[in-house]
């Protein structure tokens, strides 16, 4: 996984949108509780995770 001082902010939303439509792109072949899917998902909530604290350490807060 990515450091989160080295990943730019842009650069993690792109990466965001792509996990996500890999997400809903496997839970339409393979079905919402395939394993592949929920590997999906949990990788997204790891991306949406660090862009949060990086938006929080933009902030102070």
């Amino acid at each position: 996984m990515l450091e989160i001082k080295s990943v730019k902010e842009s650069e993690l939303l792109e990466s965001i949108t792509r996990k996500r439509e890999e997400m809903f792109s496997t839970a339409n072949r393979q079905g919402m509780k395939n394993k592949a899917t929920v590997e999906r998902s949990r990788e997204l909530d790891i991306l949406i995770i660090m862009y949060q604290r990086i938006m929080l350490a933009k902030t102070g807060t």
